[in-house]
């Protein structure tokens, strides 16, 4: 069961990309049927997955940069208060994402998004490419997923 806080911050990271142009989903199944918290394209082709967490350690932060950065241009961490560290993870995390310049990072502070560190965009094979477009495609079809509208995102 999804808790409250979560369920906010990713309202609200959902409303940030709506409001930005982008069209977003939530709870997004990927092709490789990992589900993305919110998922965000363009028809230009571009690809964003924002991946929320109220607190995040550098193992957390690795397992979820090795497995979403294969489906994504960009990829974001989204947390609140400037990412609240893990006792004893703070310098750990921190090197980690020193280490690793192309993730973003997004927090939720007063009720409003923040940009941390804009995530550096990277490019994405056609045959990736591809796989994504087929999979908002049935996903739209099927009824699975919603473009979401400014505050029509769960929460």
């Amino acid at each position: 069961m999804e808790h409250d806080f979560h369920r906010e911050l990713k309202r609200q990271a959902a409303d940030h990309f709506v409001a930005n142009g982008w069209i977003v989903f939530q709870e997004f199944p990927l092709p490789d049927r990992t589900i993305a918290d919110v998922f965000a394209c363009r028809r230009t082709g571009e690809f964003v997955i924002a991946e929320i967490s109220p607190m995040y350690s550098a193992s957390k932060a690795s397992r979820t940069f090795a497995k979403y950065n294969k489906w994504c241009n960009k990829l974001y961490l989204v947390s609140a208060d400037e990412m609240q560290l893990a006792f004893g993870e703070g310098a750990k995390l921190k090197n980690w994402l020193n280490e690793q310049k192309t993730m973003g990072l997004l927090y939720i502070t007063r009720g409003r998004l923040i940009t941390m560190r804009p995530a550096i965009p990277h490019n994405l094979d056609g045959y990736t490419t591809n796989q994504l477009w087929d999979r908002i495609d049935r996903s739209l079809q099927l009824g699975e997923a919603q473009v979401l509208k400014p505050t029509e995102a769960e929460g």
